[in-house]
């Protein structure tokens, strides 16, 4: 994720990414993280002076729920002295303003964790066509899963 900042900004805009430890994706490791490490990473992040914190974890913030996500977002606001959103908040957002018939909800994640993303999405107005995710708990392959040939294959597999 932080590449994609990287890229995706102007060369005037600066991206200071601080990590919290998770060294496994899956629901009970993603709730440690978020109670013990995302209000750690904000404050150190914080030191930077910030204009906007992302909260970039999308699995767990539709892992706890809209409510509990935003009360997150206002602590680590708070302890990085920035205004905070998280990824799943600015997917809702999307959705919101394209405002499409059915959404396919396909993830990295394990099975669990991407129905709670796809929950999220039913619970802010928005009809859930399917699932799928590959199952990964393995933190460091979740970004690099996303390429087109793997989606393909997930969704399309060889008869």
């Amino acid at each position: 994720m932080e590449g994609d900042f990287h890229h995706g900004l102007p060369r005037d805009v600066a991206v200071v990414t601080g990590r919290m430890l998770l060294a496994s994706v899956e629901p009970d490791a993603e709730r440690v993280m978020l109670s013990r490490h995302a209000p750690s990473a904000a404050e150190a992040v914080g030191t930077a002076a910030p204009d906007l914190v992302v909260l970039g974890c999308t699995s767990a913030s539709a892992l706890v729920g809209e409510q509990e996500e935003r009360d997150l977002c206002d602590r680590l606001a708070g302890a990085a002295g920035a205004p905070t959103i998280s990824l799943m908040d600015a997917v809702r957002e999307a959705l919101q303003r394209r405002a499409p018939r059915a959404v396919f909800v396909f993830t990295p994640y394990v099975d669990e964790l991407t129905r709670e993303v796809a929950a999220s999405v039913a619970a802010a107005g928005h009809t859930v066509a399917g699932t799928a995710g590959l199952g990964i708990t393995d933190n460091l392959r979740i970004g690099a899963a996303l390429d087109a040939v793997m989606i393909a294959e997930r969704l399309f597999p060889a008869a």
